[in-house]
């Protein structure tokens, strides 16, 4: 065998240097994919958190309609959405029910929890808080006692902010 042949010989192929260059390029690859999607994910579910709650709305100012004279002013009525039809929707975490939780002014005082996982809370007489800080996300309405038809729907996003729409 002469000398150039076995050059050629030795050339042929990848080092294990070069493969394991190879392989460390492609995990870091399917490390920034993975996280994006996993991001996008979380996203994707907080979306449908937000439009269930838009879609509450909507099922109250529904209900509210439907009903001149009548107010949700307890648990029993709150239920009365989903009984009658007005509102069905799957948390994208559980693909369970939302749980309707009713919370009354007059029992909470402004100690206004936020909804556990797989909750959606109605909160009579108040408006969604447009500058919130402290984690205060809700406030009364100004004129709460004339606005009985005034509430606001609370759902809590993955991240555990509380997302806030309200029937003003």
């Amino acid at each position: 065998m002469t000398t150039k042949q076995a050059v050629r010989k030795k050339s042929v192929g990848f080092t294990i240097i070069e493969v394991i260059l190879v392989l460390a390029i492609a995990g870091l690859i399917f490390l920034v994919v993975f996280l994006a999607i996993r991001s996008a994910q979380i996203a994707a579910r907080d979306n449908q958190r937000k439009s269930a709650a838009m879609d509450l709305l909507n099922a109250a100012v529904q209900w509210h309609t439907n009903k001149p004279g009548a107010t949700i002013t307890t648990d029993a009525k709150l239920q009365t959405l989903i009984t009658e039809k007005y509102f069905k929707r799957q948390d994208p975490s559980t693909g369970n029910d939302y749980a309707l939780v009713f919370y009354d002014d007059w029992v909470h005082h402004d100690a206004i929890p936020p909804p556990a996982p797989g909750e959606m809370a109605y909160v009579e007489a108040h408006i969604c808080d447009t500058n919130p800080g402290d984690n205060i996300y809700i406030m009364h309405h100004p004129n709460y006692i004339y606005y009985v038809r005034m509430f606001a729907i609370l759902v809590t996003l993955e991240n555990g902010t509380v997302y806030c729409v309200d029937s003003e």
